[in-house]
């Protein structure tokens, strides 16, 4: 088929279309005229569909245009009798496409549109809201230069005429050349009739300027002229041009002002006649209807009373010409034929009714009565016998029930289009008589699906007639089984959801989606109105997006994630479509949040580019995406990212690499170390620990050659600015790669080493010394028992420490963990390399688990501006501090603020020779002055617990924004306030902490030290008790090693006090340490109780009878 004949067939498609349109419009939908031009228009325009994919209409600078191309010129003509062009002005669209998907249920919401009024388009919000509130926002697309940017009286397309021409005939330029040629032009019919369009144009323009509608006084003083220019022989010819073009290219509203204009005797009568000839019936009607809506809104607002009897004068004067009267007269008998149809149908489905009620059910196997009762049966009026409608129906639904017959379909169909029409009507007994039917039949049902559609459009209105009646139940039920569809928990063909996903997404309330949001949103929180509106759809979906994005409150953000998730399927489809939109940065951060909880593999590529997004906020939560959703595309997606980002989150991409780095991504990598000269300097030491970091737990020799030529380059000049850590973290490395593959390649002679027996005996001695068993069997382990026992404990002690890092970072914690046993017993109890070996197995776990990836920090940096936020980022001094290292010395000044982003910091005071414990602080709490304040000397020493991630920020900057960026330094003092340890004051020596009474013991008890996750360290010393209380205790230390009691504050230790009859276990944290100063190296430790001592336990451990006597300190 070529392209003429196809548009030729297109074009009698919309001609049909506008066939049913018309009928609609001029009939009352019981018509029989309706029911066949509607059923005619859709049957043709689905098949077309069908068969070419889609139809599409447009207008391109006025011009219609029919499946993308020109309208044939056979075709022009007859167009301007389409109405669908002259809709799609109205609405102010270039085009609309109807695809292959069209069902019954989407053409009558076609013909809802295209047979609205002006007024019912205003009152929708216009255009755009009218047709996405009938769920056809995807049909019709605007174009850059809007048709709905033009005003209502915009110039008629294609008036290319000479200016002067035109200013001639408005009178302006009363030249003798250019009257006499304009006198000439007129009398050529094509261009005479633009000169005179384009003139009234120019004075339609002039009324649209002055904001409301007069009587133009260039109007009649055109017609004037063109009656002494226009030779009588050539003026019909003229007018009836005139008007044809006008009215082919004017919008209705453009021509309603036009007819309020004065029309002269001569020529201007004649065009006046011939203008309103020129409009078919249909057209006529919609003028007549936008007179009566202008007249009712004058009438309203009462303050335009010129502008109300102008429209009142065109309305009368329009309404005396025959077009006029047969208007009137075709009115009078559509109201006259409507009223006879209306009687008749009450009759005829009186009779049936009564026939149906009486149990005659042999009547609905007549197609006539089925036909009857959907348009007669809402007619009908209640009596003192009952509801006629609710009557019926339920004899429907017990035939439909019982009948097994080929008539139940018809049945149904017809009971489904009478609950349809009685809900139109606000007959709501209809609703709750076939609900369970319709629920049923959708919920069983796996063909059939034009009366799925049926029972599904008669559901939708249900469940929003009983949300307004108040019957949320009923409401919610229905609502939950559409859910339950279309998020596969019932199984139904694709078809069969298409359609009810196009039905439930174009019925939706969307005016009462703001009321669920509150009530959802605001406490006391009503969960099941979230759940009322998350179940509606995508629709709700992304009006629940775009609140997310547009909204400034942390918890209102997190309260609406929280309820997106609850519907996953519908949440990813929406979420991808929505990121490719322009949006502030937040909004693309909060959409990647989402899908990375609820995305999938699927997904992952389309996060990629957010690894390039100007904002870096952005840049890691597409980070955080990518790793949780990627799957096994991962390793491939964060490679190819490596070539296009750059800056901070390239490190972090390259620590991601840590949990899949394999020869692959060892090779890329190791082109990375060697490109270390051409990296920023700011980023460039972060990155070369991130790639050599990474290298280091691939064990190959890809790896190691990376990194010895890397370390070959250390005395070259392009190498002489890195720092030693670099250095260092490479040469580490190297040893655990070659103890690696040293393994790897002994791994079968060690297996046949450690057979069951060496395994069970082990595990059956667990209280053997670790120093005289084997814990790993490898290599390296027995190179260390080897320098034990050659006397080499120092050096053995480092080797063992770099052991538990090798085995931490093999993911083996069992082991790990075991060996750091070993540490305790080989070390002498040394606690700060006990500890310091807890924290980087510790912060293993953290890299395997993916911890690193939240951000401590989301409720400072999501209240600031880009510019706000890219200052405070570069400022900061990004310092990793080892367990048990000296961030803060008591005593020196002030300088910076520090930002605990990971790990753990305690807090503790000096005064008179005693240590007190302050606090501890974890990720997300500041340790500093408050940022309004001068610095000052530091009355606390911060110490790291275990390995620490901190960012320092210099007072000194705070002077500098309060004068550029006065709104970040406000910021930021807000947050301190809320995340910041303030109250840092000394607490005085002498104040009893525990506010239980204290009893003094000479008790001994067994001292176990704890890390900061609760597990014992290894360590253990017996001690001797001093008081004790049902809150703490306090208990004797003899040391030369002071510094080891001072990190000893805030750490948690059990204690197993040895009673007369049983031991009592307690767990508490230390939380001074006092000088006993008539006892030189003595000291009081103090512990405070995580759980109070039971009373019974303390007066038992009180009597008990002790060898020892330890006076009480102080």
């Amino acid at each position: 088929m070529n392209t003429n004949e196809k548009q030729k067939e297109a074009f009698n498609i919309l001609k049909s279309l506008n066939k049913a349109i018309s009928a609609s419009r001029l009939y009352p939908p019981e018509a029989p005229q309706v029911n066949a031009a509607v059923r005619q228009g859709y049957s043709e325009l689905e098949a077309f569909v069908r068969r070419h994919g889609q139809l599409q209409f447009s207008l391109k600078g006025d011009r219609p245009h029919l499946l993308g191309a020109p309208l044939d010129k056979q075709f022009v003509d007859s167009a301007a009798n389409i109405s669908l062009y002259r809709q799609l002005r109205l609405l102010g669209f270039a085009s609309m496409t109807i695809k292959e998907e069209l069902d019954y249920h989407t053409f009558e919401q076609i013909l809802t549109v295209f047979r609205a009024t002006l007024a019912e388009i205003e009152r929708g919000g216009g255009g755009l809201e009218f047709v996405s509130s009938q769920g056809l926002a995807d049909c019709f697309s605007i174009e850059k230069q809007s048709l709905e940017r033009k005003g209502d009286d915009d110039e008629p397309a294609s008036l290319k005429v000479r200016p002067e021409l035109v200013a001639a005939l408005l009178g302006k330029d009363t030249r003798s050349p250019v009257l006499a040629d304009l006198k000439k032009r007129l009398v050529e019919d094509e261009v005479g009739i633009k000169i005179i369009a384009a003139a009234i144009a120019a004075v339609l323009k002039a009324i649209q300027a002055q904001k409301t509608v007069v009587a133009a006084s260039d109007f009649p003083k055109i017609l004037a002229r063109l009656d002494s220019l226009l030779p009588v022989e050539k003026r019909g010819a003229i007018s009836q041009g005139l008007a044809r073009f006008l009215s082919r290219n004017m919008r209705n509203t453009a021509l309603c002002v036009l007819l309020t204009q004065r029309f002269s005797q001569k020529f201007g009568a004649l065009f006046y006649a011939d203008l309103v000839a020129s409009l078919e019936p249909e057209r006529f009607a919609e003028i007549v209807a936008i007179f009566d809506q202008r007249l009712e809104k004058a009438g309203l607002k009462g303050n335009r009373q010129d502008s109300a009897r102008l429209f009142g004068q065109g309305r009368a004067r329009l309404l005396k010409t025959p077009a006029g009267k047969r208007y009137l007269q075709d009115k009078e008998k559509q109201t006259s034929w409507r009223n006879g149809k209306q009687d008749r149908l009450k009759r005829q489905c009186e009779a049936a009714t009564r026939q149906i009620v009486s149990g005659n059910y042999q009547i609905l196997l007549d197609a006539k009565v089925l036909q009857i009762l959907p348009a007669g049966l809402p007619l009908l009026e209640k009596t003192a016998a009952g509801d006629p409608v609710v009557q019926v129906l339920r004899h429907l639904v017990d035939y439909i029930q019982n009948d097994k017959t080929s008539a139940r379909k018809a049945v149904l169909e017809c009971a489904l289009t009478t609950g349809c029409r009685c809900i139109d009507r606000d007959r709501l007994e209809a609703a709750q008589v076939l609900t369970d039917l319709a629920m049923r039949f959708v919920r069983n049902t796996s063909s059939d699906q034009q009366v799925f559609e049926l029972a599904t459009t008669f559901l939708q209105k249900a469940m929003l007639t009983f949300w307004k009646m108040g019957d949320v139940e009923s409401g919610d039920k229905i609502l939950l089984l559409f859910f339950h569809i279309r998020s596969g928990k019932i199984p139904k063909d694709k078809k069969l959801c298409a359609s009810l996903a196009r039905i439930q997404d174009r019925g939706v309330d969307r005016a009462d989606f703001p009321r669920l949001l509150k009530l959802y949103t605001t406490p006391p929180q009503d969960m099941n109105s979230g759940l009322r509106l998350v179940y509606q759809g995508p629709v709700a979906i992304r009006f629940l997006l775009k609140h997310l994005v547009q909204s400034q409150e942390k918890q209102e953000r997190f309260t609406i994630m929280d309820l997106l998730k609850r519907n996953p399927g519908d949440l990813i489809s929406v979420v991808c479509e929505r990121l490719s939109k322009d949006m502030p940065w937040y909004g693309k951060r909060n959409l990647l949040k989402l899908l990375g909880e609820v995305g999938s593999e699927r997904e992952a590529a389309q996060v990629v580019p957010y690894l390039n997004h100007s904002d870096y906020r952005v840049q890691r939560e597409a980070l955080f995406c990518l790793v949780n959703i990627a799957g096994t595309q991962k390793k491939k997606l964060l490679l190819e990212a490596l070539d296009h980002t750059s800056g901070k989150i390239t490190v972090q991409i390259i620590e991601a690499c840590n949990s899949f780095c394999d020869r692959d991504v060892a090779a890329r990598l190791g082109a990375m170390l060697n490109e270390y000269p051409n990296y920023a300097k700011e980023i460039r030491e972060p990155l070369l620990l991130a790639l050599i970091d990474t290298l280091g737990r691939y064990p190959d020799k890809v790896s190691q050659n990376a990194l010895q030529a890397f370390c070959e380059q250390k005395d070259r000049k392009k190498a002489k600015h890195l720092p030693e850590t670099i250095w260092s973290a490479a040469r580490k490395s190297i040893h655990f790669l070659k103890n690696e593959i040293k393994a790897q390649k002994k791994a079968p002679t060690l297996a046949r080493q450690l057979t069951p027996n060496t395994l069970q005996h082990v595990s059956q001695n667990p209280q053997q010394s670790l120093r005289q068993t084997f814990i790993s069997g490898l290599p390296e382990e027995r190179s260390i028992r080897n320098m034990l026992a050659r006397g080499e404990k120092e050096q053995a002690i480092s080797r063992l420490f770099l052991f538990i890092e090798q085995i931490a970072r093999r993911r083996n914690f069992a082991l790990s963990e075991r060996l750091k046993g070993w540490l305790a017993e080989v070390s002498g109890q040394d606690l700060t390399l006990v500890l310091k070996a807890g924290a980087l197995i510790a912060r293993e776990k953290k890299i395997a688990q993916q911890e690193g990836h939240l951000d401590p920090w989301g409720g400072l940096y999501d209240n600031l501006s880009s510019k706000e936020f890219e200052t405070l980022f570069n400022s900061f001094t990004h310092k990793t501090y080892a367990a048990e290292e000296l961030i803060i010395d008591q005593g020196t000044r002030q300088e910076s603020i520090f930002f605990v982003c990971s790990g753990e910091v305690k807090l503790y005071c000096e005064k008179e020779g005693n240590n007190f414990f302050i606090s501890t602080v974890t990720p997300g709490e500041i340790i500093g002055v408050d940022v309004s304040s001068d610095p000052s000397y530091w009355d606390v020493s911060a110490v790291s617990v275990e390995d620490s991630s901190i960012m320092l920020l210099p007072v000194a900057l705070l002077d500098t924004w309060k004068k550029e960026l006065p709104g970040l330094v406000g910021k930021l003092q807000a947050f301190c306030e809320r995340a910041g340890k303030r109250d840092l004051s000394i607490v005085n020596g002498g104040r009893d902490r525990r506010r239980y009474e204290r009893h003094k013991v000479a008790l001994q008890a067994i001292c176990h030290i704890m890390d900061s996750r609760g597990k014992s360290t290894g360590i253990s010393s017996q001690v001797g008790l001093l008081d004790i209380s049902q809150g703490g205790l306090a208990y004797l230390q003899e040391t030369e090693e002071v510094d080891n009691l001072k990190r000893m504050l805030g750490r948690k230790v059990r204690l197993d006090i040895l009673g007369r009859d049983t031991d009592i276990k307690v767990i508490g944290s230390i939380i001074a340490v006092r000088s006993l100063q008539q006892k030189e190296k003595k000291y009081s430790l103090h512990v405070t109780f995580e759980r109070l001592l039971e009373q019974q336990l303390l007066q038992g451990l009180v009597q008990a009878d002790t060898e020892q006597q330890v006076p009480l300190p102080g």
